[in-house]
């Protein structure tokens, strides 16, 4: 095992040892502080092991709320595909940052859908399909008419343990 050794010892010797590891960043990058040095950091908030929600999200509030915005938005709109697009997302951002002002549970999580389309002489089913939990989880939507569009908005309640 010595002149197996002696075959990976460097010949010249500025090269580095086996024997002592080294100690030079090929990248330049700093070296990390020891782990040692470093103070645990203490958890935001304890566990508290609560499975189910102090209070349950407020269903009829959210519709009602739900309905308050999308009239508010979409009164006296007129439907046209570029401009609606961008309508849907901040539709979406606002329907849910008035949800969360609701009296909710923080380990709600809020999924929040807006489809609007034109209305012409066509018909639409929305559908949606979700694997959560019936006692915990839920939803809120609304629909909303115009001449000339339609606009559907779901907010997912899901209940994160």
């Amino acid at each position: 095992s010595r002149r197996f050794l002696s075959l990976l010892r460097p010949s010249c010797p500025a090269q580095l040892s086996l024997k002592r590891p080294s100690r030079v960043s090929l990248t330049g990058a700093p070296r990390p502080q020891s782990r040692a040095a470093e103070k645990p950091t203490e958890p935001e908030k304890p566990n508290t092991f609560q499975l189910d929600p102090i209070v349950k999200f407020p269903v009829v509030e959210a519709t009602e709320k739900l309905k308050a915005i999308v009239d508010d938005v979409l009164a006296d709109r007129e439907y046209d595909p570029a401009t609606c697009r961008q309508l849907c997302g901040r539709l979406a951002d606002d329907v849910k940052a008035k949800i969360k002002r609701l009296s909710i549970d923080e380990r709600y999580k809020l999924v929040v859908t807006c489809t609007i389309g034109d209305k012409a002489t066509q018909g639409i089913r929305i559908a949606s399909r979700c694997a959560w939990d019936h006692e915990r989880d839920t939803f809120a939507t609304y629909s909303y008419e115009s001449k000339s569009l339609f606009a559907t908005i779901t907010v997912y309640a899901v209940y994160f343990c």
